[in-house]
C-alpha cells in the first residue's frame, strides 16, 4: 500500500496539470456554443462504457482468484462489448441531432463512439494492475493519455476546428492509453473462450454496472437536458465549470478510487473492522480537499478572466458552485468503496439512482430560467444524497450518523471559515488592487488562515493522522 500511495497520487497530480492545461486550451480557443457539442457528444459514449464495461471491470478487481483461462475469456467478452457500444452510439447519432437540433452531432458521436472499443481493449489490464496496486504502469498510462490529449486538442484547436478538436483529442488520448497498457502486458491474451469463465464475472459485475451507470448517467444526463432546455452557449458555461472543479478535484479522487477499493477488499477478506478506517480517511480527505475548493470558490471571480478570458465570466458562478458540491462529495468518497467490498451494493444503487432522477427533474425544471439561476439546480442530487448516504451506511455498518458527520465537521467549518474571511479581505481590504494581486494575495492568506484554524481547532486529529501515515 505505502509503495503503492506515491505512484497514485503522483499520477493524480500529472493527470490534473495536462488537464489543466488542456481547459486552458479549450477555453481560449473554442467558442461556449461549441463546447457545449463536444460535451455532448462525450457524454453518451461514456455512460454506455459505465453500463457494459466498469461493472465487470470492478468484479475483476474484486474476484479472489482470477486463472488464464478466465483473462483470456473476458478480454474477448470485453472486446465484443465495446463493439456493441461503437455500434450503438453510431446508430443512435441521428437521434441526438435531431434532439438539439445540430446536424454536426452525428459524426462527432459516431467517431467519438470509438473510446467505447478503446477503454474495452484496456479493461483487463486496468483491471490487474489495479488489483495488484501496480500504480506505476498506470500513472505512465495516464500520463500518456493526457500529454496526447493536450497536443493534438492545442494543434487541432489552432486550426479552427472548434468541437472537433475536444472529441478528436479526447480520442487520441484513448488510443495512446490503450496502447501503453497493452505494450507493458507480460503475456498476451489467447484465443479462448469460456462461458463457464466469465458468468461468475458478469454476475459479481451485473449489480455494480447498474449502479456506475446510474453515476456515470447522473451529471451527464443533467448536461444533456440543461443543453437541451437552456441552449447549447450555456451548456459551454456549465461544462467549463464543471471541467474546472473536477480536474482539480480529480487530483486526489483519482488516487482514492485506485485505492479505496482494494484497500476495503483486504481489510473485509481479513476479517478487520473498516469502520474506524472509514472514518479516519474520511477526516483526512475533507481536510485535504475542502480548504482546496472552497479557496478556489473564493477566487473564482478574478482567477476565471485572468486565465480563460472575458468569455467565460458566465461560468464564475458555476465553478463556484461546483465547488462546493464536490467538497461535499468527498464526505462520501469512501462508502462507494466500503459498500462494494462488503458486498452491500443494493443502498449505493438506490442512492446513485436517486441522484440521477433528482438531478434530471432539477435540470428539466428551471427551463427558461436565467442562467445564473438555473445552474442552481446541479446542487440538488447532492443536497439529497448526501444525507440519504448517511442513512444508509448507518443501516449497513452500524456507523451512527453522529460519527460519520463529525469525522468531517471540523474541516469543513474551517475550509468555511477560511472561505468567509477571504470574500471579506476581497470586498473589504484589496478589492481595489489589480485582480492578479488580490489572487496572489487571496491564496497566501487562505493557505495562513486554514493552517492556524487548523491549529487552533483540530491539531489532535491531524497528529494522529500523520502518526498513522508513518
Amino acid at each position: 500500500m505505502k509503495s503503492a500511495l506515491p505512484w497514485a497520487i503522483g499520477e493524480s497530480f500529472l493527470s490534473a496539470a495536462s488537464s489543466l492545461l488542456t481547459t486552458l486550451t479549450v477555453a481560449r480557443l473554442v467558442l461556449p456554443e461549441e463546447l457545449g457539442l463536444a460535451a455532448i457528444a462525450i457524454a453518451i459514449p461514456m455512460v454506455v462504457q459505465a453500463l457494459l464495461l466498469t461493472g465487470p471491470t470492478n468484479a475483476l478487481i474484486r474476484t479472489p482468484r482470477i486463472d488464464v483461462a478466465t483473462l483470456d475469456s473476458m478480454t474477448w467478452c470485453f472486446l465484443v462489448l465495446g463493439v456493441i457500444g461503437w455500434l450503438f452510439c453510431i446508430g443512435v447519432a441521428p437521434v441526438v441531432a435531431l434532439l438539439y437540433d445540430h446536424s454536426e452531432l452525428i459524426p462527432l458521436l459516431q467517431i467519438y463512439g470509438a473510446s467505447c472499443f478503446l477503454q474495452a481493449a484496456m479493461s483487463v489490464p486496468t483491471a490487474l494492475l489495479t488489483r495488484k496496486m501496480r500504480t506505476r504502469t498506470l500513472a505512465l498510462r495516464t500520463l500518456g493519455q493526457k500529454i496526447a490529449t493536450l497536443v493534438v486538442t492545442l494543434s487541432t484547436a489552432l486550426l479552427g476546428w472548434g468541437s472537433w478538436a475536444i472529441v478528436i483529442g479526447s480520442l487520441v488520448g484513448f488510443a495512446i492509453a490503450t496502447a501503453v497498457l497493452l505494450y507493458r502486458q507480460p503475456r498476451r491474451p489467447r484465443l479462448y473462450f469460456s462461458w463457464n469463465a466469465i458468468v461468475p464475472i458478469l454476475k459479481l459485475g451485473g449489480l455494480n454496472s447498474i449502479e456506475t451507470l446510474a453515476g456515470a448517467i447522473t451529471p451527464r444526463a443533467f448536461l444533456l437536458v440543461f443543453g437541451r432546455v437552456q441552449g447549447l452557449e450555456a451548456l459551454g458555461w456549465l461544462n467549463f465549470g464543471i471541467r474546472l472543479v473536477d480536474e482539480l478535484a480529480n487530483i486526489l479522487s483519482m488516487a482514492i478510487t485506485r485505492m479505496s477499493l482494494p484497500f476495503f477488499s483486504a481489510l473485509t477478506r481479513s476479517g478487520i473492522d473498516d469502520r474506524d478506517a472509514f472514518l479516519r480517511g474520511s477526516h483526512l480527505i475533507v481536510g485535504v480537499s475542502a480548504p482546496v475548493l472552497f479557496g478556489l470558490a473564493a477566487i473564482a471571480s478574478d482567477l476565471i478572466p485572468i486565465v480563460f478570458g472575458d468569455r467565460w465570466t458566465e461560468a464564475i458562478l458555476t465553478t463556484q458552485i461546483v465547488s462546493i458540491v464536490w467538497a461535499l462529495k468527498f464526505t462520501r468518497v469512501l462508502s462507494s468503496a466500503l459498500l462494494l467490498a462488503r458486498g452491500s451494493q443494493a443502498p449505493q444503487i438506490a442512492n446513485s439512482w436517486i441522484a440521477f432522477a433528482t438531478g434530471t427533474l432539477a435540470a428539466a425544471a428551471v427551463g427558461n430560467w436565467p442562467f445564473q439561476f438555473a445552474v442552481w439546480s446541479y446542487v440538488v442530487p447532492t443536497l439529497i444524497t448526501v444525507p440519504l448516504g448517511i442513512y444508509m451506511l448507518k443501516v449497513i455498518t452500524g456507523m451512527s450518523a453522529l460519527s460519520q458527520i463529525r469525522c468531517v465537521l471540523k474541516p469543513l467549518l474551517i475550509s468555511a471559515g477560511m472561505f468567509l474571511a477571504l470574500l471579506y479581505l476581497r470586498n473589504a481590504m484589496i478589492d481595489d488592487l489589480q485582480p492578479i494581486w488580490r489572487v496572489f494575495i487571496s491564496v497566501a492568506c487562505g493557505i495562513c488562515s486554514y493552517v492556524a484554524l487548523v491549529l487552533l481547532i483540530d491539531r489532535h486529529s491531524w497528529q494522529n493522522a500523520l502518526r498513522n501515515l508513518r
